[in-house]
Parts: C-alpha cells; structure tokens; sequence
C-alpha cells in the first residue's frame, strides 16, 4: 500500500547532532539533522527518517524515493526479556558535572540490583537551546520502548557523554556515547527536507 504525502512548508529550525559511538572495540558516527517537521539519522550507511507527521520511523530509500516503515516489535519483545533479567535500574542524577562543548553538564549515574546481569553507567547530560522547536524530543519518546531504560529529560536535553557496562557472568559488554558538535544549520539540506515529498511504502 502507498501513501502520497503533501509537503509541509519550509523547516524554519535546523540543527546537526554529530556524535561518536564505540561498542566493544568497534566506532561508528551518528549524524542527525533536526528540524521542527522531522529528524534524520545516519549510521553506518543506513539513513532512518523520523516524520513528526506521521508520529513514526522510517528506513529511507533514496533510489527509489521511498520511505519503509521500520518495525520495531522484535526489537520490544527482546528489550522486554532483557529487562526482566536485569531488574530496576536506578537513576541517580547529580545537577553540577563537567563542561562539554562549553556548556555545563549534570551526570546521570546509573546501577541495578540483579544477581544474574550487572549494569553501572555515567552519563553527562546538556542543554542545548533550541533542540526543544525541533521534532527531537517526539522521536526520543517513539524509541523509548526499545531502550533498557529511560532518561528523565527535558525536550532541550540531550546525551553529552555516555559510558555504560553491562556483564553478565565472565561476558562484559561496553559502550561509549561521545557529542562531538550541535550546530545551529545542516549541510545538503535540500536532500533531506525532499524525503517529506517521499511516498510511503506500507
């Protein structure tokens, strides 16, 4: 089934999201590009397309002008099975923490009280003014199903820095979350305010 879409008028707010991920040994960048209609992911050659819209996620695919909705359930139903083996985690947030990009920080501390898998993280997180007239905020609480858990954030909060472990038995797990830079314009913006004019592909 396809969807044909009217574009929705010119994005007034435009704002890149460049961060560097490491899990286990591996790094990837995560570029984002926000806007008040939608918010555009790039990661490791796949680029997902959130439409304020249409309140969902989409694969994009530019060859054909088409955009795939992303299915998320298996996804839930694993997050779900793993939560229950790692129990409650505690979220401890200190206000005062160190300075990213010239801003202050406040850090989240993170721990779990089960037996079986151990999780411990610190995460510093920032304010940034004007990520809260962006789409941004919506898309985070789309995805908030498919996360371990969730941060208390405001909708101009992001994640500045990331360091989590999870071992389960002789088996350790890491990942590192770094913000390298939040500017106020996106590069090739035509390119992706055109995926507004993409058909559906249901």
């Amino acid at each position: 089934m396809w969807t044909f879409r009217k574009k929705n008028k010119k994005s007034e707010y435009r704002y890149t999201i460049k961060n560097k991920i490491n899990i286990q040994d591996k790094e990837l960048f995560q570029y984002q590009y926000a806007t008040e209609h939608y918010v555009v992911t790039e990661l490791n050659g796949k680029i997902m397309f959130f439409s304020k819209e249409e309140n969902d996620n989409f694969m994009v695919d530019e060859e054909h002008k088409v955009l795939k909705p992303i299915d998320l359930s298996a996804q839930k139903d694993q997050i779900k099975q793993f939560k229950t083996l790692i129990g409650d985690v505690q979220i401890i947030k200190n206000e005062n923490s160190e300075t990213i990009l010239g801003l202050p920080t406040s850090l989240i501390s993170l721990d779990n009280n089960s037996e079986q898998i151990k999780l411990q993280g610190n995460i510093n997180i920032i304010s940034l003014k004007g990520l809260e007239d962006t789409s941004f905020a919506l898309m985070r609480a789309k995805e908030d199903c498919t996360k371990l858990f969730n941060l208390p954030l405001q909708q101009n909060e992001l994640i500045a820095r990331l360091s989590v472990i999870i071992n389960a038995g002789d088996t350790a797990q890491t990942q590192n979350t770094e913000l390298l830079s939040f500017e106020s314009e996106i590069e090739n913006f035509q390119k992706y305010d055109d995926y507004l004019n993409y058909k559906i592909k249901r």
